[in-house]
């Protein structure tokens, strides 16, 4: 609680507007937000975020649903020994199309194993 003030004062300073205090009821919900960001491709369908190197963006078959999503990935992290990473799903506007991706966070990712969860990400959204 003590740094909630500094975090209040962040989110306002990149234009995020906050509204009196209200009683709501516990709630869930999905939080989207733009951000530009410039990637490398560092294998076939993944990349890596420019500015943070624990980043990275693995291109999709097709577009899935945000709950299938969360399923797939829990799968992934209790059946194949991915375990150590946050995620999210992203689509990109690039010119013409809109790509989709599994994004990534971890601070521990051995590079050298994007392929194979890849290969089962591809695997499991395919047979969907």
């Amino acid at each position: 609680m003590e740094h909630l003030p500094m975090v209040i004062d962040r989110l306002k300073s990149v234009g995020i507007n906050f509204v009196k205090d209200r009683k709501v009821e516990p709630y869930i919900s999905t939080i989207q937000f733009k951000r530009y960001i410039e990637f490398k491709q560092i294998g076939d369908g993944i990349y890596q975020d420019n500015h943070n190197d624990k980043r990275f963006f693995i291109s999709l078959p097709k577009l899935i649903e945000f709950d299938k999503f969360l399923r797939i990935i829990q799968d992934i992290k209790q059946n194949c020994n991915f375990n150590l990473f946050d995620s999210f799903l992203t689509s990109l506007y690039y010119k013409d199309q809109i790509l989709d991706f599994a994004g990534i966070y971890s601070h521990d990712c051995d590079k050298k194993r994007l392929p194979e969860f890849k290969k089962d990400l591809e695997k499991i959204i395919n047979a969907l």
